[in-house]
């Protein structure tokens, strides 16, 4: 789990991101990037129910989302993390390297 001023939390501002950052997909991941300088990295980790209709599953997914991000250097700004129907299928390395795709 993120320290909670490096989480969004409102909805309000997960759905600026959405609208007006930078948006990079892969078939299964999909990242929205709002550059804010001189702020800290916000990051919020989006699984829904398409993905699976177990919460277990969803929550494991976003579990392995945040530790990846964890591992890597965020700029400043805001990051939105969805993930798209069949990510739930991927093992950890595999999902590190749609992120890192998503992110370059």
């Amino acid at each position: 789990m993120f320290p909670r001023e490096q989480r969004l939390k409102k909805s309000q501002d997960v759905v600026f991101v959405l609208r007006k950052g930078q948006r990079r997909a892969t078939p299964l991941v999909a990242c929205s990037f709002l550059r804010r300088p001189g702020t800290l990295s916000r990051v919020a980790v989006i699984v829904g129910t398409k993905v699976s209709k177990l919460a277990v599953t969803r929550n494991l997914c976003k579990r392995r989302v945040r530790s990846i991000l964890k591992e890597r250097p965020l700029p400043a700004g805001d990051l939105i993390v969805q993930l798209r129907p069949g990510a739930q299928n991927l093992t950890f390395v595999q999902l590190r390297d749609q992120i890192g795709q998503c992110l370059k």
